[in-house]
């Protein structure tokens, strides 16, 4: 009894860590700088302080992830609402446009009744219906590409650090850059844990009842 309760825990809780790396998923961990460790990412820093999603979706998947900032109530951002920054695939640019990958897009938001202003930046990965747009944009390159000065042209910007409304922004974007809703090793590492689990706690089960 006690081999197979064993078995059980290590099994569900093996199985259950993969589940949680499935396709389709996203988390604050910070984006990282190096091509191919990460599926697409965006980071964004408004006056020093830095959130990020990470996106991981299968073929022909939709996945959406946002990233809300709170400022103190203004109607500068309201110029901007709705810009987006575009990644296009490598090797499609023709006459300065190419085929749409990833986006970032930038809206605003009025809080009524509390003096506030809601900066909405949501990234929207390849796999979502329309992709196949061409636009302009920057080529993808699995690295942290800034786009700040495309959500917020006109604006003055150093090092890729832009001052709009009195704050202090950056918007990077990482693209994948490569196959989707591909299972790191890692993942598979534990899926196969628990299918051995799972087998140890059939074993026992048959050998529970022979006797």
């Amino acid at each position: 009894m006690y081999i197979r309760n064993i078995a059980v825990s290590v099994g569900a809780v093996a199985l259950a860590v993969p589940l949680l790396l499935l396709p389709g998923t996203a988390s604050a961990l910070p984006c990282s700088v190096l091509p191919g460790t990460q599926s697409d990412c965006l980071q964004v820093t408004v006056d020093g302080i830095t959130d990020s999603r990470t996106l991981t979706e299968g073929p022909g998947e939709s996945v959406t992830q946002e990233i809300a900032v709170t400022v103190g109530q203004t109607t500068a951002f309201n110029v901007f609402n709705n810009n987006a920054a575009f990644l296009l695939e490598p090797g499609t640019v023709v006459g300065g446009v190419g085929q749409q990958s990833d986006e970032v897009r930038f809206n605003v938001s009025q809080n009524v009744g509390t003096a506030q202003t809601t900066l909405h930046f949501t990234i929207g990965s390849d796999e979502d219906p329309g992709r196949a747009n061409l636009v302009a944009g920057i080529v993808e390159d699995g690295t942290l590409q800034n786009v700040t000065s495309t959500l917020f042209p006109g604006t003055t910007c150093v090092a890729g650090v832009c001052s709009v409304a009195g704050h202090s922004i950056t918007v990077l974007i990482r693209s994948d850059a490569g196959p989707e809703g591909v299972p790191e090793p890692t993942s598979l590492l534990l899926l196969g844990f628990g299918l051995a689990g799972l087998g140890l706690w059939r074993r026992a089960r048959r050998g529970g009842a022979q006797a």
